[in-house]
């Protein structure tokens, strides 16, 4: 349960659009009706949520609530991490106010933040996992924890193409567009993957996601068996195939029926080891944010932290 004098919610003003920052004068107090006496810091440009999170694990908070999208939430949680807590000494919380708000689909949160803030006050705590990224294309290599699903190849280009777009289309339309002029401009890579040692094969991929909870890309079930506490990544493998082919196969992976294609395999693995074959770079994105190319190493770290409104499966 929620204890409002351990609490600090962190903000992102620029979150829907900036209509989070325009209307904090009145969302506020309607926060900390739901909530009680919580913390409140609102974050001041890029990479100030993963600061305000920090400072406030430091200064002995121990929920940390987001307020804000997935790429919000991916932030805060690299900040808590950068606090080096011990392993499930702090509790996540999620208040979405986003685009996609895919990490709340799997929480089964209203999409308003005050609606999910009434939820959380006396919801239960269970374990929660992370992700974990090597990121081995800088010198040195760059460590970075994800949440909810962390992808390389098309996703990375269709998440800038999102960013493009007008946010009032709504989460699933918004990336399903994206995806559409993607497809069309993706230039497929081939790619070596070692699941906990094993090699899976070489691929010429479309996408791979590792899947710590189930969704990605405005609703899109990629890996549809996930769960936030046990222990593995759920990856997906999509295979490069004609426009037309994948773009059918985009249906059905918001249904969570994209499995079974000869094309489209699935794995469940503690870590995986992504090496490029080629010349063509293959992006990374974290929770629905850019960050890197690979190679890169990815694992799970289980019980990382506690989360607040927990959900099994």
């Amino acid at each position: 349960m929620l204890e409002p004098r351990e609490t600090t919610v962190v903000v992102n003003p620029a979150a829907r659009s900036g209509r989070v920052g325009r209307g904090w004068g009145t969302l506020e107090p309607q926060l900390r009706d739901a909530l009680g006496e919580v913390d409140f810091r609102v974050s001041e440009g890029a990479g100030d949520a993963a600061e305000q999170a920090r400072r406030a694990v430091l200064e002995g908070r121990r929920t940390i609530l987001s307020l804000g999208g997935d790429g919000t939430h991916n932030e805060v949680v690299n900040g808590i991490m950068a606090a080096e807590p011990a392993a499930g000494e702090i509790t996540l919380g999620i208040l979405p106010s986003g685009t996609g708000c895919d990490f709340a689909r799997m929480l089964n949160l209203p999409r308003s933040p005050v609606a999910a803030a009434r939820a959380l006050r006396g919801a239960p705590v269970g374990p929660l996992d992370l992700g974990r990224v090597r990121i081995e294309s800088v010198e040195p290599p760059e460590v970075r924890y994800f949440v909810n699903v962390a992808t390389f190849g098309m996703s990375g280009l269709i998440g800038a193409l999102v960013k493009e777009s007008s946010s009032a289309l709504g989460g699933t339309l918004s990336y399903y567009l994206a995806a559409v002029r993607g497809l069309l401009r993706y230039r497929p890579a081939r790619v070596r993957l070692v699941a906990d040692g094993e090699v899976l094969g070489e691929f010429e991929i479309n996408t791979v996601a590792l899947g710590n909870a189930q969704y990605f890309g405005g609703g899109m079930r990629i890996a549809p068996e996930a769960d936030l506490a046990d222990g593995w990544l759920d990856g997906t493998i999509l295979e490069q195939r004609s426009f037309w082919r994948m773009l059918s196969l985009t249906s059905s992976i918001y249904r969570g029926r994209h499995t079974g294609r000869e094309f489209v395999h699935t794995f469940r693995a503690r870590s995986l080891e992504a090496r490029l074959l080629g010349e063509v770079p293959v992006c990374l994105d974290l929770d629905g944010e850019a960050w890197g190319v690979l190679p890169a190493t990815f694992e799970v770290v289980p019980g990382a932290l506690r989360l607040l409104g927990a959900r099994r499966g």
